[in-house]
């Protein structure tokens, strides 16, 4: 879904005439909010902006973010049209009209006081929105800020997975670079006829490939992570069984099991199945 999809299709669930050329004022400013948030491409950005955009564009005076962890919650920012916007808390416990809004994932209006409404990531409650009203509160304000709330989510989510892609390209160049420097002293190397000579052959560090802990670790032993760890580094059966100080017959049985446990065909898909996960651990 692109930055600009999300508000609109937000919009068209909670207000079905919201999608039109020129919808009604509060749901018009609630659109060019989402549109204005859209353009914060990095989460902490979006955490950071979401409040006084919400408070710029809206009848909300005042708007608070948090962080919901459990039956927890943090104040992540907050922003206030009249200058008294109140002094972020640390943790503290969720009241019970906050946990039944993360119970129902719907939002709660507390009349004359303030509104609620989830932030979700795809089914689950990761934060809350509270806003001030400007009036007296009504059902509109509540879902205003109910698909304010739900725009954000699609937005921070966006934002999210972008950085975690460009994260993980940026781990697989470093990669890709430090083979590449580990092969250089071999391709300038005179070649001879006959096996390699080991103690010739350029080796990786161990430290060039990150380490699955929280995914590989599960179903894998020590010796098998090590043994992954050097195919990863492109190293043959021979050269593992030579930095292991093990029998090549011994590494050709557990790359055998390595494949079965990872369900992988070959070993160059048993090493990206490694990599996802050692992805997803950094991640």
């Amino acid at each position: 879904m692109s930055t600009v999809d999300a508000p609109v299709r937000v919009l068209d669930a909670v207000f079905p005439k919201a999608g039109a050329a020129h919808p009604p004022g509060p749901e018009a400013a609630l659109a060019r909010a989402l549109l204005a948030l859209g353009g914060a491409r990095r989460p902490e950005h979006l955490i950071e902006r979401a409040p006084a955009v919400l408070v710029r564009w809206s009848a909300f005076e005042q708007a608070t973010l948090l962080r919901v962890e459990h039956t927890t919650c943090t104040t992540l920012s907050v922003a206030s049209s009249t200058g008294r916007a109140p002094v972020p808390q640390g943790e503290r416990a969720l009241t019970d009209l906050e946990l039944e809004v993360v119970r129902r994932r719907g939002p709660a209006l507390v009349p004359g006081c303030s509104v609620v409404a989830p932030v979700l990531a795809e089914t689950s409650v990761i934060g809350l929105l509270h806003a001030v009203p400007a009036g007296t509160g009504s059902a509109q304000d509540r879902d205003l800020l109910h698909a304010f709330a739900a725009g954000f989510g699609h937005l921070f989510e966006r934002a999210t997975l972008e950085a975690r892609l460009a994260a993980s390209a940026d781990r697989a160049r470093a990669f890709a670079t430090t083979i590449a420097a580990g092969l250089a002293p071999s391709q300038d190397a005179v070649l001879r006829l006959g096996p390699p000579d080991r103690a010739s052959v350029a080796r990786v560090p161990l430290t060039a490939v990150p380490r699955a802990e929280n995914g590989a670790q599960l179903l894998l032993t020590a010796r098998q992570l090590e043994v992954l760890e050097l195919m990863a580094a492109g190293r043959t059966n021979a050269e593992i069984a030579d930095a292991l100080t093990v029998s090549e017959g011994t590494v050709k049985s557990h790359v055998k099991l390595i494949l079965r446990r990872l369900k992988a065909a070959n070993r160059a898909e048993a090493v990206s199945r490694y990599m996802r996960l050692a992805g997803a651990r950094a991640a």
